[in-house]
């Protein structure tokens, strides 16, 4: 299968290129029989047909037989090296068994000479040369082609993978956090019922926004930070000093600048992880753009032992960065300071 897709079964390279071997062939031959100065009358002659004719025959019988014979040895597991020293040598048996017929033909039928042993070396020289190099091509262009295929196919493996794993992911609720949320209103319906309301509707904002995104592979980067403001006002309920943002305007964000659906809804929940997040010790939350980078920063007080509820859908998410964007979200911890980069993924218009 790989041979077939090989540049040289390819009908231009099928066409030009004999055309090209064949006059500098005959360039070559005329050089060496006759003078410099000759070359320009002599040019268009009946030779130079014959020089392309050679070429056009003896690549298409190179072509066949090397593709048959590397078939038949490549299924024994050969080394490379072994297998271009067998299509050498084929490939010079075959020259000059073609060469010598059809030169012979040419001068003895066409030409009347009765000995013409020169010529018959001139020529086989010159094309034994073109099928070795013929024949070395020939089997580097195959096997760059599988190794192509084959990182094509690994590639691909690669994204049917993370977009299996994504999906599941993006499938998922997050139980942890969804039942802290459920018994945070649960607490709210015997209290506040205006804010046990507005908590269910900000958590029906947010899930939503994980299912839907079930259907993306990328979302706009303003679409996230809009999504985030609805996961910071749930996270600070009645308390709203709990979580501080502060968040670049969409207006500044350019349109193709994508992410991975739920990026910010991970990091923040991560970065909710690691803080503690009180009206008497407020959590900031600042994000900006910079460098191609989408840079959440957040200060406040550490929390001794952070949550885990984050840890694995952050972890995928990362995952998702590295086959994605080619880099993996990146985490700077000093102390009371943490910042994440996330590379923004640049989609064509």
């Amino acid at each position: 299968m790989s041979s077939n897709k090989a540049i040289v079964n390819k009908p231009a390279f099928r066409v030009l290129m004999p055309l090209f071997v064949g006059v500098v062939a005959y360039l070559l031959i005329l050089l060496g029989f006759d003078s410099i100065s000759s070359l320009k009358e002599n040019f268009f002659g009946v030779e130079v047909v014959i020089c392309v004719i050679l070429s056009v025959g003896l690549m298409e019988i190179l072509r066949v037989g090397l593709r048959n014979i590397f078939q038949r040895i490549e299924a024994k597991g050969y080394i490379v090296a072994y297998v271009v020293g067998i299509e050498v040598v084929v490939a010079s048996a075959l020259s000059l068994l073609f060469v010598s017929s059809l030169v012979s033909v040419y001068y003895h039928y066409l030409v009347g000479f009765s000995s013409f042993r020169t010529e018959l070396i001139v020529f086989n020289a010159i094309y034994l040369f073109v099928s070795v190099a013929y024949s070395v091509f020939f089997v580097s262009t195959i096997y760059l082609t599988k190794t192509n295929l084959l990182a094509i196919s690994i590639e691909k493996e690669k994204q049917v993978s993370m977009e299996k794993e994504l999906s599941t992911y993006k499938s998922l609720i997050n139980p942890l956090f969804l039942y802290a949320q459920l018994e945070r209103i649960v607490v709210l319906l015997h209290g506040n019922r205006t804010d046990a309301a507005a908590a269910t509707q900000s958590l029906s904002q947010v899930y939503r926004h994980v299912l839907t995104a079930k259907t993306s592979s990328l979302v706009s980067v303003s679409n996230e930070i809009e999504q985030l403001a609805v996961l910071a006002q749930l996270l600070n309920g009645e308390q709203e000093a709990q979580l501080v943002l502060q968040l670049p305007s969409v207006d500044t964000i350019a349109p193709n600048l994508c992410l991975v659906p739920t990026t910010l809804h991970s990091v923040a929940l991560f970065l909710v992880s690691q803080f503690i997040t009180s009206s008497s010790q407020p959590l900031t939350l600042k994000m900006f753009e910079q460098d191609g980078f989408l840079i959440a920063q957040a200060t406040g007080v550490r929390r001794l032992v952070p949550l885990d509820f984050s840890k694995d859908d952050f972890e995928v998410i990362n995952r998702a960065y590295s086959y994605f964007a080619n880099r993996p979200i990146v985490v700077e911890d000093s102390g009371n300071a943490m910042r994440v980069l996330i590379k923004l993924i640049t989609v064509e218009e």
